[in-house]
Formats: structure tokens, C-alpha cells, sequence
């Protein structure tokens, strides 16, 4: 622990120390590097739901040191695009997903945004109940998802899309060193930036994918 803590101290303004209510976390951005100490008998059984939560969030801090940021969406390839679809917990990615007949998808709950060769492509992760695999595309379009009686598509604003984003990885972003949250912030505006952003009320039985499909085609 000792060894971990000065190669923290080698650059502070680059590191996060958290002592959590089970663990102590050791967080070195200058190495990309990320240790996790337990007490005897603690940490978590890689069977369980929560070890792929915590392997998550440790992973994703890193990624904007590599021009990309996870998020928390569902994603499906429609056209050689791919359409992102933002809600919390239970807000029916995995549903929308799932009606996606035809489609290859890349997550259901996390996906990878990453800057390649000046566009911003979308990355499957397995970190979700359904995946079609190592699969990506460029992003075509942005879907805010609303359940509700029908089926609706309603542009709305860049800054909807990035508050959204911002928020609902409060607990990861926000905490990270001063210029990797700012390249955080720049990886999720420029994804967000010059593409269709919809918000998109629906239904399980009322989804409308021509319409999905008209809007990528215009992304």
C-alpha cells in the first residue's frame, strides 16, 4: 500500500485516493493505473452482479486518457449508424434494444464512445445483458427515452443531451483530476455535437424504427 500511495505522490494533481466504507481505492492517472484494498475476508466473489458494477467503475475513468468515455446507454447498429439510447435505471434500454429485430447491438447499458481519425465511433461492451459482440459504428443519433401511451420523436438541445450525460455519471466524472474531467467533458460534447437529438416517448409495443432509421439517415 505504501509502494502505491508515493507513486500517487510522484503527481498528485493526477491521482484519487478514496477510502470507501470496505476498501481503500488508489486511483493514478499519470499510469493509468488503479488499486483496490480490502480488509481480510472482504472484497467481492466475480460471480456476483456487483463485481462487474465495481470492475466498471474502475475502468471507466480511464477512458478519456484514450480520447473515449463510457456511458451509460443502450446501442444498436441501424444503417451502418449507430443509434444511442439514454435513460436511467430501468428506463427501457433493454427494451428498446430488444425490438431492434435485425440489428446488431452493441450494449444494453454501457458503451464506449471514442474519438477515431476525427469522428466519434460507439464501441459494444459485454458490461450489459445483450451484445452482439467487439461491434461499432459511427454515431448517427442520440434518442433521450421517455416511456409513454405512444410513440413520439421531439428534437431537443445539445445541452439536454449533455446535462443528461453529465448527471447521470455524477459519481464518476465530476471526481476525476482537473484535465481529465475536462477532456471527459470535451469527448461528451463533441459526441453529442452535430448529430439528430431526439427525445423519444414510447411504448414496447408502439416503437417506430422507420422513424428511428429517417433520423440516422439525416445524422
Amino acid at each position: 500500500m505504501r509502494e502505491v500511495l508515493d507513486s500517487c505522490l510522484r503527481a498528485p494533481e493526477l491521482s484519487f485516493v478514496e477510502m470507501a466504507w470496505n476498501r481503500l481505492i488508489f486511483r493514478n492517472h499519470a499510469t493509468n493505473h488503479s488499486h483496490l484494498f480490502y480488509p481480510d475476508g472482504g472484497g467481492v466473489s466475480p460471480d456476483r452482479d456487483e463485481f462487474v458494477a465495481r470492475y466498471r467503475n474502475m475502468l471507466c475513468p480511464f477512458f478519456p486518457n484514450f480520447d473515449a468515455v463510457m456511458i451509460h446507454a443502450g446501442a444498436v447498429i441501424r444503417g451502418g449508424k449507430a443509434a444511442l439510447f439514454l435513460a436511467h435505471d430501468g428506463g427501457g434500454k433493454t427494451t428498446v434494444v430488444r425490438t431492434a429485430l435485425g440489428s446488431k447491438v452493441l450494449s444494453d447499458d454501457q458503451v464506449i464512445l471514442r474519438r477515431e481519425k476525427g469522428e466519434i465511433r460507439a464501441h459494444g461492451t459485454p458490461l450489459g445483458r445483450f451484445s452482439s459482440g467487439p461491434v461499432e459504428a459511427p454515431v448517427g443519433g442520440i434518442f433521450l427515452l421517455e416511456k409513454s401511451r405512444a410513440f413520439s420523436l421531439t428534437s431537443i438541445r445539445l445541452t439536454d443531451v449533455i446535462e443528461f450525460l453529465w448527471n447521470e455519471h455524477r459519481f464518476v466524472w465530476p471526481v476525476l483530476p482537473k484535465s481529465i474531467r475536462a477532456a471527459a467533458f470535451d469527448m461528451v460534447y463533441e459526441s453529442c455535437r452535430g448529430i439528430p437529438l431526439h427525445r423519444m416517448q414510447f411504448r414496447p409495443d408502439s416503437l417506430d424504427w422507420a422513424a428511428v432509421d429517417s433520423v440516422l439517415a439525416r445524422g
